[in-house]
């Protein structure tokens, strides 16, 4: 998870100049979900769920969906 961590602030650090994009950041979690166990799976999500409340980071509704494909 600390690798995932590192590249989300990454992305997170590139978007505050361009604006704020969900794909890039969902594209970045998929494969740690896809290959991740349960709990890794939980801590995706809880992930997800904390940038949502944060302004001007929306994720789509089916976030989920997303990430197992």
């Amino acid at each position: 998870m600390e690798k995932l961590n590192k590249e989300l602030y990454s992305i997170l650090c590139g978007q505050e100049l361009t604006g704020w994009d969900s794909k890039p950041i969902l594209d970045a979690m998929s494969p740690y979900y896809k290959n991740g166990n349960e709990e890794v799976k939980a801590l995706i999500i809880k992930k997800v769920e904390s940038l949502k409340v944060e302004p001007g980071v929306e994720f789509p509704t089916n976030y989920e969906q997303i990430l197992k494909s």
